[in-house]
Formats: C-alpha cells, structure tokens, sequence
C-alpha cells in the first residue's frame, strides 16, 4: 500500500467518517441527545438499586458467615453443650446486629437458646416462623432467611436466618443453628447511600412494606409501596418520578431495592446536553478541517513502518526492531513494540529453559515413584515366596514391570575355583544375553565389571554409559545389540555374606538418578532378607518333622519294649500302660486307666507290701527294686522284678511314678545273665537319655523357629504405618507439584521425610535382627534384656490396644545367655497378647515386674484375660499341648526347659482374680565379694 493510497483512504475516512455524521448529527443528535441522557439517568438509577442490593446480600451474607465460621472453625458439631454455647455467647457478642441465637437438632428439639434483651423461650415453646425456617433449613441443606416481622414491643422490623450444621465424617445434617437480626442495621447501609438531587432509596419485602428508609418513621409506620412495572409512575411523595428496582434473593424471601427520581430534575442535565453537544459539534468539524492534513503526514510512515515490523515478528524475526524515534504516543508505540519484542524474545529462552528444567524433575520424580512401588511390591513378595527362585522371578518381573527397565537378571556367587556367577532368574528382554557373559567375581578382567565388583566390594555399581566404560569392554558389543545403554549392580547381603547380585540394565545412557539407587539398593536387601526367612522357614520345617519323627519313635519304643511299664500318679492310680503290659495281663489301658494299680493286680496277702513300697516312692524314698506278683486277667500269676522311678514337679514334689517290671515268672535268670541285662538296660537307658537331650536341642531350635514368625508378623506391623506416610508423602509431592508449590526447599523436606521412614524401617529390621543372635553364656542385665525384648513387641500390642507395664529392679544380674531369656519372655507376652485378643478384653493389659529375693531373681508376667482353666493348667507345659489351631505347642515347654536347665530356676503358673501370671525364678550372680 503506498502513501498516496493511505492517504486518501483518511481524506475518504475523515469526509465519510467526520463531515457526513457531523452534519446529520446537527439534525438528529437534538432528539437523540435527550433521549439517551434519559436512559442513561435511568441506567445509573438501575446501577444504583443493583448496587445498593448487592452491598444489602452482602451485608447479610457477612451474618451468614458469622454463624458457618462459628459452626466450623471450632468442629461446633463435636463440641458438648457447654462449649457450644460458649461459642454462641462469643457469637452473640461479637455481632450486635444479633438479637437472639439458637441451636435446633434434627429431631427439632430447641437445645439453646440467648438473647441479649429478653430471656429465651422457655422449654417447649414453639413460634411458627422460626419452625418453618427450620424445617426448610432442614429440608433443603442450605443457609434460609425468614420473612421480615415486627417487633410487637417497639415495631422494630426483624429477619430470621438459619444455616444446617453438618457433620464432617458423615455429611449428615445433625442440627441448625440460627440467629434473630435485626433489620435496623440495614438502615444505616441505606442512609449511607450517596443520592444525587431529587433520588431516594428505599428496600420493599414480600408484602411491598418499606422496611428500610432513609427516614427510620417511615419504616416505622410500616407504609406500603404500590410499585408498577412502568417507569414512570407516582413516587412516594406524590411526584412523578423515574423508578427502578433490583430484587435481593435471600432464601426463599425475595426483597426489592427501589431507586426514585424525579423526572423534573432528570430533564435538566438533558436539556443542557443538547445544547453543548450542537456547539460542539460546530467547533469540532472547523477544528477536524483545520488538523486533519497536518496530521495526516505524520501518521503514514510510522504506521507503515510498524506494520512491517509486525510482520517480520509474526514470521519469526525476534531481533526485528522499529526504525522510528519520534517523542509522541506513536514513538511511544514503537518503543513500546521494541521493548516487548526484546522481552518475548527473553520469555521464550526462559520458558524454555524452565520448561526443559521441569520436565527433568518430573521424569526423576516419576523414576522415584516408580521406584517405590517397585519396593513396597518386592516387600509383598518376600511375603507370599514359597522358594528362591520364585522370589528371584518376581522380583525380576516387578523390577522390569515397575520401574521400566530393559533386563533385570540375578545371579548367585558361586565358591567354585573360577568364582562364576550363575545367572538364576530374568525378567525382560534378554534374547540370549545371559549366556554370553561369562562372568565371575574374582578379581580379573571378567570380574572388575558391575556384577563381579559388585559382589567383591560389597557395593552398587552404577555404569551410566556402556558404550564409554572400559570397564564394560567385555560385553560391551552384545549389550549394545541388545538396547542396553547403562546397568546398575546391587550386591545381595545376608549378614557377612555376600551370596549373589541384582543386575538391571537400562535403554536410556544416565538412566540411574542417587534416590533410585538407594531404592534399588533397599529392594536388593529385600531380596537378601526374603532368601534368608525361607531358609529359616526351611529349618523350622525340618525341626518340626525330626520332632514328629522322635515323639512317633519314642512312643513306638514304648509300645514294642518286651517289659511292662507303668506310669501311676502319686495315688496310685494308673495313667499309662504300654503294649506290653497289656499282652501280658489281658487288661486293655482303657479298663484299667485312672484305677489303683492294687485293685485289678496284686494277690491279697501281697498288696499291704507292695502298698508301703508304692507309699515309700511317692513319700520320695527311692526302693530301688522290689519282686511281686501280678494276678493276670485269666487268674494266672507271673512273678516282676520291678525298677522304679519318680517325676517331679517344678517345686519338687513328686506327681507320677514310673515302674518298670520285668517278667522272670519262667525262671530265674543266672547271674551273669542279670547283670547282662542290666548292663544292657543301663545302656538303653543312657541312649535314651542322650536321645532326649538331642530332642531337646530340636525343640528348643523349633521354639526359635516359631518365635522367628512371630517376628515377621510383627515387622509387618511394624512397616505398615511408614509404608502408608510413603504413600501419602508420594501423594504430597504429586499434588505439589501439580499446583506449581513443589521448590527445592519442599523437595528437600519430602526427602528427608521419606528418608527417616526408611531408616526406621531398615532400624527395625536390625532391633530383629539382632534379637536372634546367638550369645555365649555370659552375666547380663536382666531388667535390660526384659526391655530390649518388650520393645520387639510393643509395637504390635500398641497396634491391639493393650497396655504393657514394666516395673524392673535395676541391678539384677543373671547368669546364662540373654537370648533364650528373652525368648521366654518373648513366649510368655506373645501367649498373653493372644488370650487377651481371643478373649476380647475390653482393656488388655500385661505387667512384668523383676524383683530380686534372697539371692534370687524373680520375674512375673500377668495379663488380665481371665486365667487358664485348671484342666488344661494341669498341661500346659507339657510337650506339643496347644489350644491353638496354629499352636506347636511347644513355647511353654521350651520356657521350662530353659529355665530349669540352662538357668538352675523353675517355672511356675497360678491365675490370679483378673488373669494368669507365669513366674520364673533362677539364681543371681553372686556379688564380688561372694566370688572371693
């Protein structure tokens, strides 16, 4: 477009645009002036009324906030009735537009009611407005004002409103609080009001009552408004006036602001209106004339110019600038236009920069979380593994599925002279990668690379780049046909031993970022600690089949013994009989179970004999042997040399006797033949007691075993609630992030977060850990051990709501080792967490107190779940006796026999009035002064 052509597009303009409607404004502007100064004076009327009725809901609306905040920022609905009306007195103060408040329940009780200048409704009372309001409050969940009423004392008008209180769990509405206002404070709101000439403002109800008025009679008087919808119409000084209105929706109550002016006064700025606007109608064309070509030349190149530059910045050309330097608003255009070009084009270098930055965090953040699911899901595989090489498979599936990555592989440390290590389990895309490496984990070319040094270091190996490290050269080529462009080590621990590695491999070169291999690195210790419950859960499997075996062995040993054996109790009557015994007298156990051996057995001029020896044993004086007869169930006789023994209890006292009779009824057996027998009997006996010993090694590892699962049961415990803050941490980070409030200074507090639940996790696998360390015997502080082994538990009965009370006597020293101590002990809260549990207490505690005694040390443990009943008191430290359907039956046998045999002590129960309470007693360590 040239300069010719614009320029006579503005002469066009100017005539077209200027002259034209100058000269038919002359004749037509007159009207027109005046009508739309009219409509414009009543648009300011209709602004003023809109206005004036929002400033009105929003006067209100602050009374209606007043009763939310009072029922929210202080949980009103959870308060009792005294703080609710502390709250409503405070309410009551705070607001004096407030005449009265009140709470309604749902049920429409009235449960309070204050009122500053009159005493509230007594019980019962009932005014219909007020229910109506509360029933429609109710009904509809949301904030009602009533209908406007007077005062009957003084013909103040007055406005219920009313607002349901919900409860914050359920979302039910529970009640309704209210509050009676008074209308006079909307006075002052309407005086307040700036009018012009000849304008006033007033406020109609349902009914057209004035009830707010810049004269207050007014409202007094309660006038009433007949309004039409004209505009023109009667005003309420009789004149006629200009009139609009704005309703004000308060509830159902529907109010009307109405603005009045006089037309008398309207006309006048109108009239005058048209008048100015003819002069300067005149004036203004001469002066368009007189300016129009000066300013003509001055707009044209400019405008050009920018135009152009406008171009070049839409097709890209950021360093464009406009060439204009004029001091005037076009000069400011083009500086204006340079300055915003250099600012776009430094916007869009930091958004890009900003926009790559954040992108990088996002991606590291999604690696993290990843990450984590990835570790929370291997803890649920340890959890449910059956077997290594299930776990291994899994946990290489969750590595690939979870976290993204190319190949994940595990492989075993072997001790074989070449030190190879033995690929196991894999999980992603391998394509026969595995059988190429060859690896090892000596220290030669194949084992410096992540893998072999790796396990030889004890340490992660990260290689962020395959295609430069020369550590990688090896295999270097077949990674890199296969996608691979960076891998990461983890060696795999158990204790002292590294046993083997996790291998995860990468597409992307710098894919490990330090939080991820931290993660990775917990979850290989996952996998260490999960190899090491299945081996354990192996023993403890194996133990429990070896004992099966030795109680099937020892009873069928019992059963096949060429020699009658009878157990008897102190009263002598019998409560076991073997095989033998019965082949030999024709009696079935049954028949002759819980009678006197003399009834059925001894003839009758022998039975006041052999009765004082029976008396002699349960009196605790030994008879080594003694021969009697036994009349058999035929009514033949045979002649037993019988061997006694007795079983004590805990104090000493002797509950059973054992009798062992061989039958020499054919003959006498020479001599040497019965010192043959005995010689081999005596063997027998040494072999038994030496397969007893070898039976109780096996218990006592089986009760380890048994109290290793309750442990794992109670890390689980232990990790659920930092496992649940991770997952609301990682919700946290997300919602930061996504509402742009996530900074370094929030990242780094999530982190240290995060970090210090993992640490108490990994804290709480070592407190286990080392709980089940063997310990030579050794003097120890009891009372320490006693707690040490309560904080093992005290999460999990925490978790059950039962309290744990320990008194200890400080000072007290034992010896023997602190490990199976505390494995008592451990047995012994574990059963009372159980009945407390089983039995649903209603508040569970257990107590343990140490107490030291004559030299002695004593240590309690009572619960309150109502004791044992005496049938099964009478067994329960007896071998393999459970109640439990999961029970081995074998903690409180084992208890015994530590404490008996290892600690020179007993055990003993008695169920006390709330519950039953197991006590231990064994020696101290003498003081120094002893030991010299």
């Amino acid at each position: 477009m040239t300069n010719a052509s614009l320029r006579n597009q503005l002469i066009a303009a100017f005539v077209g645009l200027a002259v034209v409607p100058l000269l038919l404004a002359g004749v037509l502007l007159g009207w027109h002036i005046y009508s739309v100064h009219l409509s414009d004076a009543y648009a300011r009327q209709k602004m003023l009324a809109q206005n004036v009725a929002e400033q009105v809901t929003n006067f209100l609306g602050r009374f209606e906030l007043a009763l939310e905040e009072a029922s929210t920022l202080s949980n009103f609905v959870a308060l009792d009735t005294i703080e609710q009306r502390r709250v409503m007195e405070r309410l009551l103060a705070k607001q004096p537009p407030f005449r009265e408040v009140w709470l309604w329940d749902d049920a429409g009780r009235e449960r309070i009611h204050l009122s500053k200048y009159r005493l509230p409704h007594a019980a019962g009372y009932r005014d219909v407005t007020i229910e109506n309001l509360f029933h429609e409050t109710l009904k509809s969940g949301h904030s009602q004002f009533g209908p406007i009423y007077y005062d009957p004392t003084n013909s103040e008008p007055m406005l219920d409103m009313a607002m349901p209180l919900k409860d914050q769990r359920s979302g039910k509405t529970v009640g309704v609080l209210g509050a009676q206002l008074r209308v006079k404070a909307i006075w002052s709101l309407v005086s307040s009001v700036k009018t012009e000439k000849g304008e006033l403002v007033y406020i109609l109800d349902t009914k057209q009552r004035i009830i707010a008025h810049r004269n207050p009679s007014v409202v007094l008087r309660e006038i009433r408004a007949s309004l039409r919808p004209d505009q023109r119409q009667v005003g309420l000084d009789g004149e006629e006036v200009f009139v609009a209105t704005h309703p004000v929706q308060l509830g159902q109550q529907t109010y009307t602001v109405v603005v009045e002016r006089a037309v008398s006064v309207t006309r006048i700025p109108a009239l005058t209106g048209v008048k100015i606007v003819g002069i300067v109608m005149v004036l203004a064309l001469g002066v368009a004339l007189a300016i129009f070509y000066a300013a003509m030349r001055r707009i044209v190149a400019p405008i050009r110019e920018i135009a152009s530059t406008a171009r070049a910045i839409r097709d890209g050309n950021l360093e464009r600038q406009v060439a204009v330097s004029r001091k005037d608003e076009i000069g400011d255009l083009a500086s204006s236009f340079n300055s915003m070009t250099v600012k776009l084009r430094s916007t869009l270098l930091d958004l890009e920069s900003e926009i790559q930055e954040r992108k990088q965090k996002e991606f590291e953040l999604h690696k993290i979380n990843k990450a984590y699911i990835a570790l929370s899901m291997s803890n649920r595989a340890v959890i449910l593994a059956r077997d290594e090489m299930e776990l291994f498979r899994e946990i290489c599936r969750i590595v690939i599925e979870e976290c993204g990555y190319r190949l994940s592989w595990i492989g075993l440390a072997e001790n074989d002279e070449e030190k190879t290590v033995r690929p196991v389990a894999q999980a992603g895309f391998e394509d026969g990668y595995l059988e190429t490496l060859h690896l090892t984990w000596a220290d030669t070319e194949r084992g410096r690379g992540p893998t072999g040094t790796a396990i030889r270091e004890r340490r992660a190996i990260i290689n962020q780049d395959i295609h430069n490290n020369p550590a990688f050269a090896p295999w270097r080529e077949q990674a890199l046909k296969r996608g691979y462009a960076s891998s990461a080590a983890f060696p795999l621990i158990t204790g002292d031993q590294v046993w083997g590695a996790l291998m995860v491999y990468s597409a992307a070169p710098s894919a490990f970022i330090e939080e991820e291999v931290r993660l990775l690195f917990e979850l290989a210790n996952n996998i260490a600690f999960g190899v090491a419950a299945l081996h354990a859960e192996k023993e403890r499997r194996h133990a429990a089949e070896v004992l099966r075996q030795e109680r099937d062995f020892i009873g069928a040993v019992l059963n096949t013994a060429g020699t009658i054996i009878v157990v008897m109790n102190r009263h002598g009557h019998i409560v076991r009989f073997n095989r033998t015994a019965e082949l030999l007298t024709g009696y079935r156990f049954d028949e002759v179970a819980d009678q006197p051996f003399w009834e059925n057995f001894l003839l009758p001029e022998e039975k006041a004999a052999v009765k004082g020896v029976f008396d002699n044993l349960a009196q605790g004086q030994m008879v080594a042997r003694h021969e009697n007869y036994w009349q058999m169930r035929d009514g033949s006789r045979r002649l037993f040399d019988w061997s006694n023994a007795v079983l004590r209890d805990k104090a000493g006292s002797i509950n059973y006797i054992v009798s062992i009779g061989v039958d020499i009824t054919e003959r006498k057996r020479a001599e040497d033949a019965l010192r043959e027998l005995n010689a081999s009997l005596e063997q027998r006996v040494r072999e038994q007691t030496e397969e007893n010993l070898l039976k109780e090694r096996l218990l006592l590892q089986q009760s380890r075993h048994a109290a290793m699962g309750e442990m794992v049961s109670m890390i689980a415990h232990q990790w659920r609630q930092p496992l649940n803050s991770l997952a609301i941490l990682l919700a946290n980070i997300r919602d930061a992030f996504e509402f742009g409030e996530l900074d370094k200074h929030g990242m780094n507090d999530f982190h240290d977060f995060g970090n210090r639940l993992i640490q108490r996790m990994s804290k709480t696998i070592d407190d286990f850990r080392n709980f089940f360390q063997p310990k030579l015997p050794d003097e120890f502080d009891v009372a320490r051990e006693i707690r040490d082994t309560a904080s093992l538990v005290e999460p999990s009965l925490r978790n059950n709501n039962i309290a744990l009370e320990i008194q200890c006597e400080e000072g007290v020293q034992a010896l023997g080792s602190a490990n199976e101590l505390g494995q008592v002990v451990l047995n012994l809260i574990v059963n009372a967490k159980e009945a407390c549990l089983e039995r649903k207490v209603a508040v569970p505690r257990v107590t343990i107190k140490l107490l030291r005694q004559d030299g002695t040390a004593s240590i309690t443990v009572e619960d309150n779940a109502g004791g044992i009943s005496p049938e099964i008191a009478e067994r329960v430290f007896d071998p393999y006796f459970t109640t439990k359907s999961m029970g081995t039956g074998i903690g409180l046998y084992m208890s015994r026999i530590i404490i008996e045999r290892h600690m020179g002590g007993n055990i003993s129960f008695t169920n006390t009035g709330s519950g039953a309470c197991f006590t231990l007693n064994f020696p101290l360590v003498p003081p120094p002064e002893s030991k010299k």
